[in-house]
């Protein structure tokens, strides 16, 4: 007993084409012998065939004229407006170029505070710097303040006066 298979979908189509007479001579002659052979392509140009005639007794529609200048048109003012209109491409491009300036923008306002910041920061480096020496020694200095307060009164005594030196 032969084993039944089925047709593929590429197989419907060409009986589909077979019935509507699309197909090339060659082709024709294919399909020809395949149902000659096939029990079930046969059955199934049989099922299209009746189908087919079905067709046949539905009512023939006239489309509205309307529909056709309708759909045109509404078509004509879409394609309009997509020349019109910025399209989504541009406005990413837009918004992307708007992030990269705020995004330069914030780093060199960042850069600049930090040089600014850094500048007062070597001022204050510099003048501890300058005054390093007092730094070091402000305890023996502290020290001497006492010694201070002595040469003070020795100057209002006038003892040491640089006129009252001995002369020769």
């Amino acid at each position: 007993m032969p084993k039944f298979t089925r047709l593929t979908p590429e197989q419907r189509e060409e009986l589909i084409a077979y019935l509507d007479g699309e197909l090339e001579p060659s082709r024709q002659e294919t399909i020809e012998a395949s149902l000659s052979q096939n029990q079930v392509a046969r059955h199934d140009l049989n099922q299209l065939s009746k189908t087919y005639d079905l067709l046949t007794f539905l009512p023939r529609v006239t489309p509205n004229p309307e529909l056709a200048e309708r759909t045109l048109s509404r078509i004509e003012v879409r394609e309009s407006q997509v020349w019109t209109s910025p399209s989504l491409s541009v406005n990413r491009l837009r918004r992307y170029l708007m992030g990269t300036v705020w995004f330069i923008l914030l780093s060199a306002t960042a850069v600049g505070a930090f040089q600014i910041a850094q500048q007062f920061r070597e001022d204050r480096m510099k003048l501890l710097l300058e005054d390093l020496p007092v730094i070091e020694n402000v305890d023996r200095f502290s020290a001497i303040e006492a010694d201070i307060e002595l040469l003070k009164k020795l100057r209002d005594e006038k003892i040491f006066d640089e006129g009252s030196g001995e002369e020769e």
